[in-house]
């Protein structure tokens, strides 16, 4: 017999592997094999018979075999390499690196690490590195350079910009990285992906040692090629389908712009913003730095995807639970600015 103990603890891998992925597709212990039209349980298959792929998002599932949880399915993906939540060590260096070339560059700037932002009506903030892009005064900006490795929700990020905003400092998120990011294609976690619409359409990421040198990368859609088939249905019919290509949900193609050097990055004030499918992903009015280089990336990046229509069909048919859109990636946010 199963306690409402051990129920819950059986369960707790599947919720977990659902929110850390923004997937739900694996919950009920279901996956595709490889043709991406056999359902198969986690209970009756061996890791030998993947790959398995997810019925929502597409991306690439593992089985895992447990003594004391029920066997189930979970996303694999590629995640940046941007360090554990509690590496203060890592963390003070990429911030003290990055001070000192402002500093540098700017030694009137009034930089300074961890100082306390106060304010009686919306609280205290305390930003990695705070100064001037210039000297103190009115003519040139105040920035706040935030060095992101803990993974905040964006309701908390949303929060401190909105500060930062209301204070006339213009914000500077970037995320360090332990070694290069990959071409590959890849799964950006949840902050990234809310940075990336703060930031219309890209994230600063830097390596230590890169002495000052910014990379923005944008998040591409990755799709996944259909093979043709011919086969006969139900009804010894003979069907044929693919030969095109299914987006997937969750994993993207990361797209690299130009580096950018720290002190050139420029002022910029965008209008808030609602997202229509999420209202907890809205965009605040914030005043942040960017860099000065043009969209490097196509507009309508779907618009070749979108023209092919059969895999509408074969979507209804075979993928009834595909989600091809991601709640993060509002493409409408960056026409509205």
């Amino acid at each position: 017999m199963t306690t409402d103990n051990e129920e819950e603890k059986s369960s707790r891998p599947k919720k977990t592997d659902a929110y850390e992925s923004r997937c739900f597709g694996l919950v009920g212990g279901v996956a595709l094999l490889a043709d991406l039209k056999t359902l198969v349980n986690a209970g009756y298959v061996r890791k030998s018979d993947g790959p398995f792929y997810c019925r929502a998002c597409l991306s690439e599932a593992i089985v895992r075999k447990c003594s004391d949880k029920e066997d189930h399915f979970a996303h694999k993906a590629l995640v940046t390499p941007t360090g554990q939540n509690k590496d203060t060590a890592f963390h003070h260096g990429v911030r003290d690196e990055l001070f000192g070339i402002l500093k540098e560059r700017f030694p009137l700037g009034n930089w300074k690490t961890e100082v306390k932002i106060v304010d009686e009506s919306l609280g205290t903030f305390i930003p990695d590195i705070a100064g001037y892009f210039g000297e103190r005064n009115k003519a040139f900006p105040a920035v706040a350079v935030e060095v992101q490795l803990s993974p905040y929700s964006p309701s908390y990020i949303r929060k401190k910009t909105t500060f930062y905003a209301k204070k006339n400092i213009h914000v500077l998120w970037v995320v360090p990285l332990t070694r290069p990011l990959e071409k590959a294609v890849f799964r950006p976690r949840r902050y990234e992906l809310y940075l990336h619409s703060m930031y219309l359409g890209y994230v600063f990421y830097y390596e230590p040692d890169k002495n000052g040198l910014l990379t923005p990368v944008h998040y591409g859609p990755a799709m996944r090629y259909i093979e043709p088939k011919t086969f006969f249905d139900e009804n010894a019919e003979e069907q044929h389908v693919g030969n095109f290509y299914l987006k997937y949900k969750t994993l993207k193609e990361p797209k690299t712009g130009d580096e950018v050097f720290l002190a050139d990055a420029v002022a910029k004030i965008s209008g808030a913003w609602e997202n229509p499918n999420n209202k907890r992903l809205n965009l605040p009015e914030r005043k942040i730095m960017v860099t000065p280089q043009k969209r490097w990336w196509e507009k309508d990046e779907n618009k070749q995807w979108l023209k092919e229509n059969d895999w509408v069909a074969y979507a209804r048919k075979y993928l009834p639970q595909y989600e091809p859109d991601d709640d993060y990636m509002g493409e409408e946010a960056e026409d509205e600015q």
